[in-house]
């Protein structure tokens, strides 16, 4: 499988808008849920192409823990599918034939999953009034987060990773839209220039509605950290040396703040009858 990944709000629903335009084999409902209506189609009116599978293909998701169906890697490559960073990381290898990720600026995701959070309890609002308001991590911390935990999965697992920022898909679609489809294509994917153009012309840099240029949220020397891991993407510098160096330093130094956060999160979760998040369940089987 080829998995389209990023911290939401980074354009994986573009990337599978422009899949589904190409006519890939991808996996996951335009409207899943009851997303279809309410308020947050808001969040993403072409469509957001989501499946189980978003949480990633592991054993809480591999078999469907309601059909009981199983999923064999061999069926399944060449596919497209949509999965969060977190999927990525816990996704069994022998599932992964490339990652296709994007990471946006990181002020500009703060500002963009606010409104998503905004649309969401709106929806809850009016479908489960007496539901409460999930805790959640802030922005700033989950970008950093979800990042690191990307390039950290990938160093360790090898796989193959296209990784651009979301700025650079909307300013260029054809360079960057045509370097997914290569890796496709070096993989055995059977892809014609017909369906490349459609892909690109189903990236709509329109639908970008939150630019943020100014955050306090974070220190001002964490918040230069970000910025430079986000431009050294854009450039397409490696991510080593120096620049690997603080980023481990400066992971070291969040890391506590956000596990709480997390630990409370799931607890809280599970006290109130939830189903628990996939990281509370690969966290049981481990102990």
């Amino acid at each position: 499988m080829f998995l389209v990944s990023g911290t939401k709000r980074s354009g994986t629903s573009m990337w599978m808008q422009a899949f589904a335009a190409a006519g890939c084999d991808i996996l996951g409902e335009q409207f899943p849920k009851n997303w279809g209506g309410g308020a947050l189609r808001q969040a993403n009116e072409d469509g957001f192409f989501e499946s189980i599978f978003r949480d990633g293909v592991f054993f809480g998701t591999n078999p469907h823990p309601d059909t009981g169906e199983y999923l064999h890697a061999d069926a399944m490559r060449g596919r497209i599918v949509k999965v969060f960073v977190p999927g990525v990381v816990r996704t069994e290898l022998g599932y992964v034939e490339g990652v296709i990720a994007n990471v946006r600026a990181w002020r500009d995701y703060e500002a963009s999953v606010a409104r998503l959070w905004a649309l969401e309890d709106a929806q809850r609002a009016v479908e489960a009034p007496n539901v409460p308001v999930p805790m959640r991590i802030p922005g700033a911390l989950e970008w950093w987060a979800e990042n690191f935990a990307l390039l950290r999965d990938q160093s360790l697992r090898g796989y193959p990773l296209l990784l651009q920022t979301y700025e650079q898909v909307l300013a260029d679609p054809a360079t960057h839209v045509g370097r997914a489809f290569a890796m496709l294509r070096e993989r055995g994917v059977t892809i014609d220039d017909g369906q490349i153009d459609a892909a690109v012309a189903a990236v709509k840099p329109s639908a970008r509605t939150q630019i943020a240029r100014h955050s306090d949220s974070v220190e001002p020397h964490i918040a230069q950290i970000f910025d430079d891991l986000h431009g050294a993407i854009e450039r397409g510098h490696a991510v080593d040396g120096s620049l690997l160096r603080t980023l481990v330093e400066t992971q070291r130094e969040l890391m506590p703040q956000i596990n709480d956060i997390k630990i409370e999160r799931a607890r809280r979760m599970v006290v109130a009858g939830g189903p628990p998040p996939p990281a509370f369940m690969l966290a049981a089987s481990m102990s």
